[in-house]
């Protein structure tokens, strides 16, 4: 009998935040396998931006594996279902609490205002739509880290 060792050898498919739309990303540091040929759908993989792109790698007895990646910019929105509080996740969309990678959307007409009160913040752009409710109180600090030239337009 025979039997076939089935092997993922480029691992999972993977997903790169992005803070400017801009931002060049090196794609070459995510799959990193000696021994095989790689492939990649972009002409310079060491400069991609915002899309999807897809890997091809060939080892040396011409078995192939393919692998995606993802390159995104996180933006998360203030839904403030739960209370006024930034740090806890029920009040984003999707759970997430900001980091220094997210561009932050305060719409208007959310249940709750966002405000930053029991410890800091981060962010790396924030844009309260007309009419959203956003404050800072307490001596807390929000640091904005993005220096992005446009920002993401919102949900």
């Amino acid at each position: 009998a025979k039997f076939i060792l089935l092997r993922n050898f480029l691992g999972n498919d993977t997903s790169v935040i992005v803070v400017c739309s801009t931002d060049g990303y090196n794609l070459l540091n995510l799959y990193n396998v000696p021994g095989y040929t790689y492939n990649w759908n972009t002409a310079n993989p060491t400069a991609a931006t915002l899309g999807n792109y897809q890997l091809i790698a060939t080892n040396v007895s011409g078995c192939i594996d393919t692998a995606q990646a993802l390159l995104k910019q996180e933006i998360v929105k203030w839904n403030g279902s739960i209370s006024n509080d930034w740090h806890i996740a029920g009040n984003w969309d999707g759970g997430i609490i900001p980091t220094e990678k997210s561009h932050v959307i305060i719409p208007a007409n959310t249940p709750n205002p966002c405000i930053i009160s029991t410890s800091d913040a981060t962010a790396a752009s924030i844009q309260a739509k007309a009419s959203g409710s956003f404050s800072i109180i307490n001596n807390r600090k929000l640091l904005v880290s993005g220096t992005c030239i446009s920002l993401p337009t919102g949900l």
